[in-house]
């Protein structure tokens, strides 16, 4: 993962994405 590209980005999104727990994002973003 590029934290140093967008390390602000990619943070809050996998953070929110834990919280919400969305499968279906995951699987959209690639992850």
């Amino acid at each position: 993962m590029s934290r140093k590209n967008s390390g602000k980005i990619e943070v809050p999104h996998h953070i929110a994405m834990v919280m919400d727990g969305n499968g279906r994002w995951a699987k959209e973003r690639g992850l």
